[in-house]
């Protein structure tokens, strides 16, 4: 039951990659210790909301394993909150289960376009393959989506 809890909420707060590479994929990324980065080629490091990720070179999921992404309004203690959904395919979704399972307590975050919009900490195994990303800013919000659909349609 507790993988029916969404599984991100995070306040909007984004970051550039800070990478040797000129750009880094729009997807998911687990999130490794930090002396990792340090003389290393192959991650990429990024600062978030005062925090300096260091992002594991390959994404677990890019676009080619998201089914949809759409966007909602959700209403928290009577605040409006702008709501980004991902459901990512089946194939993807078992792996994502495998992933959170073997990863429980270590950081994840999500890159758009170059961007970390969120990075959280892995609670529980994720049996359902949905991600969400809320926050107030609703245009920031609809950029990112209008992002992730660009990109499905390039796949």
């Amino acid at each position: 039951m507790k993988s029916l809890i969404i599984f991100f909420i995070a306040v909007i707060a984004s970051s550039n990659i800070f990478s040797q590479e000129k750009s880094i994929q729009t997807g998911l990324y687990l999130v490794t210790a930090k002396d990792s980065c340090y003389g290393q080629k192959n991650n990429h490091t990024a600062i978030y909301d005062n925090d300096t990720l260091c992002l594991e070179q390959k994404p677990v999921f890019t676009v080619k394993d998201i089914s949809y992404c759409d966007t909602a309004t959700a209403n928290l203690d009577g605040n409006e909150l702008f709501v980004l959904n991902i459901a990512l395919n089946d194939y993807a979704k078992i792996k994502f289960k495998e992933i959170t399972e073997a990863n429980v307590g270590k950081k994840m975050a999500m890159v758009v376009d170059g961007e970390v919009i969120m990075a959280a900490v892995i609670r529980d195994p994720v049996t359902i393959g949905r991600m969400t990303v809320s926050g107030e800013n609703k245009e920031k919000i609809n950029e990112w989506a209008m992002k992730i659909w660009q990109a499905m349609k390039k796949r």
